[in-house]
């Protein structure tokens, strides 16, 4: 298994091969600004904004259900109108 496979034995190694903020290249900075500015347009904009529209979806879900079973209840009670005034007759 490669992955399990170390190369640096000490953490001073590690330290000395590791890359300093100043070695970085102009185009690194740049996909790290991006990817930062992707994240807070993310946080700040589209997970609120997908929020909203799952609530309303959900509200107007709601509205439907109660419009449905207020409709069944005006059919069973005019049924249920109908059956008395056959059975007076």
């Amino acid at each position: 298994m490669i992955w399990f496979d170390f190369e640096y034995k000490t953490s001073t190694e590690i330290v000395n091969t590791s890359k300093t903020i100043v070695e970085y290249s102009p185009l690194e900075y740049f996909i790290l600004f991006l990817l930062v500015t992707f994240f807070i347009v993310l946080l700040y904009y589209i997970i609120p904004a997908m929020n909203i529209v799952y609530t309303e979806k959900k509200k107007e879900k709601n509205k439907q259900k109660r419009k449905m079973m207020i409709n069944q209840i005006a059919i069973q009670k005019d049924i249920n109108d109908e059956i008395e005034k056959e059975l007076n007759i």
